[in-house]
Formats: C-alpha cells, sequence, structure tokens
C-alpha cells in the first residue's frame, strides 16, 4: 500500500523560494541552518570523541552500567557555528526575503538584521582558527551574501 503523504505545514498565501522535484521535501532556510548546525556539531564531536590506540573503545558510563558509553563532550567552536547558522536565518527573515516561521509572512525590519549580520561576523572573527580553508570560504560567502543583500534592500 502506498504511503499517504503528510499534509502540508505551510500556512495558506505563502509559497515557497523552490519547489521540490516530485517526492521531495521543500525545507526551509531555517531546517537548512539547524540541520548544518548539527552537523557541524556531530563533526567536532566525531573529531573529538575518535578512539585513539591508548584509549579503550567503550569507557563506562557515569552511572556505572557496562556497556553504556558517555555521551561525548560539545564543543564551544560548534555551538558558535550553529550560532552563526541562526543569526543568518535571523537576518534573511528580517530583511523580508525568507518566511517567518511564528508569523508565517514576510516581515521587514532592518535593524534587526543588521544586528543578526554585525554579530554572526563578530562570532566568526572569533571563530576563524577553528575554521578549515572550506568552512571559512562557505561562512565567508554567507556574510556576503547576507551584507549585499542588507545594502540592496537599504536603498529600496
Amino acid at each position: 500500500m502506498p504511503k499517504e503523504r503528510e499534509p502540508s505545514k505551510a500556512k495558506k498565501g505563502r509559497k515557497a523560494r523552490k519547489t521540490a522535484a516530485p517526492g521531495q521535501e521543500v525545507r526551509s532556510a531555517a531546517d537548512i541552518a539547524a540541520e548544518r548546525a548539527a552537523a557541524a556539531q556531530q563533526e567536532a564531536v566525531g573529531q573529538e570523541a575518535a578512539p585513539s590506540a591508548e584509549q579503550p573503545e567503550a569507557e563506562e558510563a557515569p552511572s556505572g552500567e557496562p556497556g553504556a558509553e558517555a555521551a561525548p563532550e560539545i564543543t564551544v567552536a560548534a555551538v558558535l557555528k550553529g550560532t552563526v547558522e541562526l543569526l543568518a536565518v535571523q537576518a534573511w527573515q528580517h530583511m523580508g526575503i525568507q518566511v517567518s516561521p511564528q508569523t508565517g509572512r514576510l516581515g521587514q525590519d532592518l535593524p534587526q538584521a543588521r544586528l543578526a549580520i554585525d554579530a554572526a561576523s563578530a562570532i566568526l572573527e572569533k571563530l576563524q582558527p577553528h575554521l578549515v580553508d572550506n568552512e571559512r570560504r562557505e561562512y565567508e560567502g554567507l556574510l556576503t551574501n547576507l551584507r549585499i543583500n542588507y545594502v540592496q534592500r537599504s536603498n529600496e
């Protein structure tokens, strides 16, 4: 029996920025940002949690139960990467480019967009030593796009 499609969570009158191919789901920028933040966090945790030759592969959890593994530590860099992604989503929403999930509408609040862009920029400045080249290029491109769109919206 074919699987039934779940009803769309989109509100009436709301237009998606992109249309999906049949069988694919349309994802919002907020969803994409959350996925990127989770991936960055998992990548950072994976790098720290990789077992070395001196470490046993399974450790006993603090609960004392054998076979249970302790949760890996979350790095500050991973949290900051996720924060930058969330600030970028806020900037897009406040520039009126992306629909706000709270209101289901486009709205423009340029001072809030500017604050989000400036905060993301400040965080990325501190993150520079902790980024690999491809991450650095991706974040620089993100900031450039945010700034260009902000200037365009400001001049309208």
